[in-house]
């Protein structure tokens, strides 16, 4: 399970674009994923979060790992 914290410590709400990259192969699926995410390719998704001003947001989610064969 991957855990991201996003704060934002400004007077405004921001956007934030949170890229992550699965490295242990293309053969992946998120799972719990508690932001909606896209996938931009074979092994990267991205999550857009707004972040309210002098707040704090959690990006939670896990991969499942699939093995050739």
């Amino acid at each position: 399970r991957y855990e991201i914290t996003l704060r934002n410590h400004s007077e405004k709400a921001v956007a934030m674009k949170v890229i992550e990259h699965m490295r242990q192969g293309p053969n992946w699926k998120v799972r719990d994923a508690n932001h909606d995410f896209t996938q931009t390719d074979s092994r990267t998704i991205e999550f857009d979060i707004q972040v309210d001003r002098d707040g704090a947001t959690i990006v939670e989610y896990s991969v499942e790992y699939r093995r050739s064969i």
